[in-house]
């Protein structure tokens, strides 16, 4: 099985920056409805221009963000609560190197059982005439679905699989109401967005594994 990382996208709701003491106090503006597929996005930004004061790193197989300080005593300011949320962290930040408290929201990571191959939608129109009939097909590009199948481990390395169980609900309900983007194993971006929801079926096959089926359209 491939592995597959889902993040939930992110958009900028309103104008802001976040601010920094220390370092000639450099600060990071975002501008209202930009629309960021990942975090990674988000965190170049930040880095660009807060380097010389703090450093942000994701993790990908926790989904959290490190945070380290390049100049010390200094204080990051949010001033923004839903991007401190997405990225996993509570309050604002001073001097300690540290870790987010929570993934960033909507991360999942696991083995992905079905590609997530899309099946392209067609109109067809029947053409009759006195020389028979043709029918002619239209690819409709923009919207393609497909449906992903996402595996969870009862033997797995870190917490239980109460836990991992647990942690795909809560990422399914953030992803039930945003833009999704699925990383494969090779570092593919699909953007898409949950289709008609997802469900799980745990314990259906043996009692080492469950899975969930992902709905997704192309975005």
């Amino acid at each position: 099985m491939a592995s597959l990382t889902i993040w939930a996208q992110h958009e900028t709701k309103t104008a802001f920056s976040i601010t920094t003491t220390g370092g000639g106090n450099p600060s990071c503006a975002f501008s209202k409805g930009v629309i960021y597929s990942t975090p990674t996005e988000v965190l170049s930004q930040l880095n660009t221009s807060l380097s010389t004061v703090v450093t942000m790193a994701l993790s990908s197989t926790t989904g959290k963000v490190g945070l380290t300080w390049n100049d010390a005593p200094a204080t990051l300011t949010w001033n923004d609560t839903s991007l401190r949320d997405y990225l996993g962290f509570t309050g604002d930040i001073t001097d300690a190197d540290r870790y987010g408290d929570t993934p960033c929201s909507g991360w999942w990571h696991g083995n992905m059982a079905s590609p997530p191959e899309y099946r392209r939608q067609y109109s067809t129109t029947d053409n009759i005439s006195s020389y028979g009939r043709a029918t002619s097909t239209g690819d409709i590009s923009c919207l393609r679905t497909s449906l992903v199948r996402l595996w969870l481990h009862r033997k797995i390395d870190v917490g239980t699989f109460a836990d991992a169980l647990e942690a795909a609900y809560i990422a399914a309900h953030i992803w039930a109401g945003r833009r999704i983007t699925l990383v494969d194993a090779k570092g593919n971006y699909t953007k898409a967005v949950p289709a008609s929801g997802w469900e799980f079926a745990p314990g259906l096959l043996d009692p080492q594994t469950a899975y969930a089926d992902l709905e997704i359209s192309a975005w």
